[in-house]
């Protein structure tokens, strides 16, 4: 396969995470019929839900800052913080998206005594 560079890498990667979201609609599925129907009506009335986009600002901030951490974060090894920094400021780096990280654990969680979501299905 040639190497097509970071958008080929990204494509790749994409393609992955398409296909196994996919394949959880068959995992989750109680028969193979309403997997059927779910991949069947997938997409209708999606013209009718944009207004999830609106009132969302929060999970979306959320969601672009975990791409922000995966793409900075991408190339180092795992559990940076258990090793050494270099300089002190790679050590407040790490500080400050763990951080931020906690904080947004906080602020957009919803805590309370609620049934756990596993225990639903």
């Amino acid at each position: 396969m040639p190497d097509m560079g970071k958008a080929g890498k990204f494509l790749r990667v994409l393609n992955t995470f398409l296909l196994i979201n996919f394949s959880w609609i068959f995992f989750r599925a109680n028969t193979l019929s309403n997997a059927f129907y779910v991949v069947k009506n997938m997409f209708v009335g999606l013209a009718q839900t944009s207004y999830l986009l609106t009132d969302k600002r929060e999970y979306i901030i959320l969601i672009l800052l975990f791409f922000a951490l995966e793409y900075f974060q991408r190339k180092q090894e795992y559990l940076p913080s258990l090793k050494p920094q270099k300089t002190m400021a790679g050590y407040f780096a790490n500080v400050l998206v763990y951080s931020l990280f906690i904080w947004s654990i906080f602020v957009f969680g919803e805590f309370g005594n609620k049934e756990f979501i596993y225990f639903q299905f």
